[in-house]
């Protein structure tokens, strides 16, 4: 199917369009792209509730002022954007950007990821709309080689290639990946009601599993899963499971089951590896 055979919405139909045309600001020195990540990442830390506001009439063409962009989302990312998919898969491994051999390495580990997680159900574009799976080495590996370091900086989201998801930041390559799907962490057709649950209750919710293929993943088979909440941050808890389960959790969590659902305390900072019966390897 071509770009011109999609259905691509109006701009005004997604939450997001009304939100671009109320805080952009056309005299803003920064470029469209970096005004457009900031407001992609304001729009998540709005949170559910403060996304409401949003869900508006699709406007006439000519109430649209003409200096609003609209074309922030290519027409397949407009198409995509808030559809039925719950799951990013997002590869940040890519190996030393210095070492030619790092880097084959890294591509030829990761061929091999995808090829045990493809082996118990079909092709990993089969189990998920494969525009969801971001594969960016120029963006996803500048953004490790910016936080590479080691300590307990909170700005630090790599160490030595393998990912530190700290419970309540929303990393970097999560945000990269919403940037071409913002209305995602909601889903495009939010139900509009007058009775929520309290802030407190919901800041615990799953709204995303964003899977993640960093070194450990890639090198050692255990791959990383994070539950996204509606501000998009990282839930306490965790999970590294072996490759041939990620296309299960995948299913499982496309049934309704929360990551939390695999421990007692959801609020316990740990990441728990489900070794399946003890097995020391994440690729048996």
């Amino acid at each position: 199917m071509s770009s011109d055979d999609i259905d691509v919405p109006d701009f005004g139909y997604l939450p997001f369009d009304h939100y671009v045309m109320t805080k952009w600001n056309p005299t803003s020195p920064l470029p469209a792209t970096q005004q457009k990540k900031h407001l992609v990442e304001n729009w998540i830390k709005l949170g559910k509730y403060g996304r409401r506001e949003y869900l508006r009439e699709i406007p006439d063409p000519d109430e649209i002022p003409s200096d609003i962009p609209q074309d922030l989302l290519t027409r397949k990312e407009r198409a995509h954007n808030g559809q039925i998919e719950r799951t990013l898969f997002i590869r940040t491994w890519y190996g030393d950007p210095n070492n030619t051999e790092s880097r084959e390495k890294a591509d030829s580990d990761y061929a091999r990821l995808i090829g045990v997680i493809s082996d118990e159900y079909g092709e990993l574009g089969l189990m998920m709309d494969e525009f969801f799976v971001f594969d960016d080495k120029e963006v996803i590996s500048s953004l490790q080689a910016q936080s590479g370091g080691e300590g307990r900086d909170e700005r630090v989201e790599f160490s030595d290639g393998v990912a530190i998801a700290r419970p309540g930041s929303m990393p970097s390559y999560v945000l990269t990946a919403l940037t071409h799907c913002p209305d995602q962490i909601d889903g495009s057709r939010v139900e509009d009601l007058d009775d929520f649950p309290p802030d407190e209750l919901i800041e615990g919710w799953q709204m995303l599993l964003v899977i993640i293929a960093d070194r450990k993943a890639c090198e050692d088979g255990w791959v990383l899963h994070l539950a996204i909440n509606h501000k998009g941050h990282v839930l306490p808890f965790r999970v590294r499971d072996r490759a041939d389960y990620v296309s299960t959790n995948l299913g499982n969590w496309s049934d309704g089951q929360r990551l939390t659902e695999n421990t007692l305390n959801p609020e316990e900072d740990v990441e728990m590896y489900m070794d399946h019966g003890g097995s020391a390897s994440g690729w048996d």
